[in-house]
């Protein structure tokens, strides 16, 4: 699979110089192996055991633009050990003691090579590099290190800003308050019963790549997963959330807050040919080796396998019971036509990149309009089957959703932005209320809301705290009652207090299935709820005592 740029900034970082990101890295399997330990210049940092907070290990090749950050000299060779030296025999040498100045060219050495030329062992070398840790930035100096703000990733911002027990930050149509970010959902298609065909699109105006659907918007099945570089795989998800996963010795593993799971499929040579990515919902998708989306199978068995044609681009996708949406595309490649199972079609068309119409089976159709010149590809509006503008959004200088209302003003909410990264909104009933968040591992958390509350956003919080991975761990409404929250490994919820220090105190522990995310018991005051699953994590039965 062709590396790719990834457009955010990773906890295991790809550094590249300036215009080459796109190339394409040099075989690792012909080029020598250096591990770099990263520390600041002057410090005399470097030594083992002296590892200030900026300490970080390189892995570079020469001539490559491409480098990968680690946390030890360990995991930056075993991260790399089948690319450079091969299966299965490999052993990763390094001398703590050997250092190259900072002007000594890349270097490493070959110990051992097979019959066919290939290292089978490799020593690596280290040396120090002026390159922070992520969250450190040189001082002006250049003698020490600061600690800086972290930085919003959009793709891990993109879709819904909803979490399951804090705050939420959206408002209106809606527009993510903490990023500027507007976001929609429009149903095309969806089949009769829970197990069915379904066609729906996502539009975000932060940032999307250009897919089928034109600028910024996606649809159900387009899901691929995409390699950054050797050691970090990107999975892009319909809603435009892009979640990285970084190869480590034991798998491929993603950020703490990532509760989707990928797997690296091999034939017996050890070649790729597939990858297995479980969602949160313990959907399992297959991708082939190019990572192309080829199914997506539930729980109870229930598939969707999806077809290509020669060039690569979806042409079916037909589901356990036969029935099946057939994709056709213009000769840009963007989708023009959806065929349903009983002979419907929806058609797709387009104006400068934009998506701005779809019409539906019967000739009505459903208009999108993109009219601010400074940002061309933001929707601003929709014009509903009977000709009517259903909506309208507005944006700031930097590309920020500032209005969201729905025709007359109904819904209507003003968003302003404030340079400590808070946001005060007013609603179309006069209401006013400023939102403060943080940043947790690049996603924009609501901590805090003050002023008049949302009678439409379906929450009282007025506080919500986070650990490092961005999980719930206390919350107070707007009448001071307190909750607290414990989660276990995985990112579930094993334990729950509602109403802390009241009389209406109560706790909620649940535990959890081994390998799905299914409760297999819930405790609470006075009753205990017990579930088994299945093999394939379908309820079998369900107990209360």
């Amino acid at each position: 699979m062709r590396p790719r740029p990834l457009a955010v900034h990773l906890t295991t970082r790809l550094i590249a110089r300036a215009g080459r990101l796109s190339r394409r890295p040099l075989p690792l399997r012909t080029l020598p192996l250096v591990v770099a330990a990263m520390s600041f210049a002057g410090t005399g940092y470097g030594v083992a055991g002296e590892e200030p907070p900026c300490y970080r290990w390189i892995y570079g090749v020469p001539g490559n633009p491409y480098m990968i950050v680690g946390d030890t000299k360990e995991a930056v060779c075993w991260t790399h050990k089948d690319d450079f030296c091969g299966p299965p025999n490999y052993d990763c040498f390094w001398d703590p003691t050997h250092y190259w100045g900072p002007q000594h060219a890349w270097g490493g050495d070959c110990r051992q090579r097979n019959d066919a030329g290939e290292c089978i062992e490799a020593r690596c070398h280290w040396k120090r590099r002026s390159f922070p840790a992520p969250g450190y930035a040189l001082s002006t100096s250049r003698q020490s290190c600061a600690v800086v703000p972290e930085r919003p990733l959009p793709g891990k911002n993109a879709g819904r800003a909803c979490p399951a027990n804090g705050i939420a930050s959206e408002e209106g149509n809606p527009i993510n308050v903490g990023t500027g970010n507007k976001y929609q959902r429009e149903v095309d298609y969806a089949g009769p019963g829970p197990m069915a065909l379904r066609l729906v699109r996502h539009y975000n105006s932060d940032y999307s790549p250009e897919a089928e659907l034109g600028e910024h918007w996606r649809h159900t099945y387009d899901r691929r997963l995409e390699r950054s570089d050797v050691a970090v795989m990107v999975a892009y998800r319909p809603d435009g959330r892009m979640l990285a996963f970084h190869r480590t010795e034991s798998g491929w593993r993603p950020d703490p807050d990532i509760e989707a799971r990928l797997e690296r499929l091999t034939d017996p040579a050890g070649e790729t040919r597939g990858w297995a990515y479980t969602t949160a919902g313990d959907v399992a998708e297959r991708y082939d080796a190019d990572g192309r989306l080829v199914s997506m199978t539930r729980r109870s068995g229930y598939a969707q396998t999806l077809g290509y044609d020669a060039d690569g681009r979806l042409v079916s996708v037909t589901d356990s019971f036969g029935r099946e949406l057939a994709f056709t595309y213009d000769r840009r490649g963007r989708v023009n036509a959806v065929t349903l199972p009983g002979g419907g079609v929806y058609r797709y068309h387009y104006a400068a990149r934009n998506l701005v119409e779809v019409e539906q089976p019967g000739g009505v159709s459903r208009r999108y309009h993109y009219e601010d010149d400074r940002h061309p590809h933001a929707l601003t509006g929709i014009t509903d089957e009977n000709g009517h503008r259903l909506a309208t959004y507005a944006y700031d200088e930097q590309g920020r959703a500032v209005l969201s209302e729905h025709a007359g003003g109904a819904g209507r909410i003003a968003v302003d932005y404030h340079g400590d990264g808070s946001a005060t909104v007013r609603d179309a009933a006069g209401a006013v209320r400023t939102y403060r968040f943080d940043i947790i591992r690049g996603v924009v958390k609501a901590t805090a809301v003050e002023g008049d509350p949302c009678t439409s956003c379906g929450s009282r919080l007025a506080a919500s705290d986070y650990d490092a991975d961005g999980r719930v761990t206390r919350t107070v409404d707007r009448n001071g009652h307190v909750a607290t929250y414990e989660h276990n490994d995985r990112g579930l919820e094993v334990r729950r207090t509602e109403a802390l220090g009241t009389p209406a105190e109560r706790t909620i522990a649940t535990q959890w299935h081994s390998q799905f995310r299914l409760p297999v018991r819930i405790a609470e005051p006075g009753r205990v709820t017990a579930f088994a699953y299945d093999e394939r994590g379908r309820r079998v039965e369900r107990t209360i005592t």
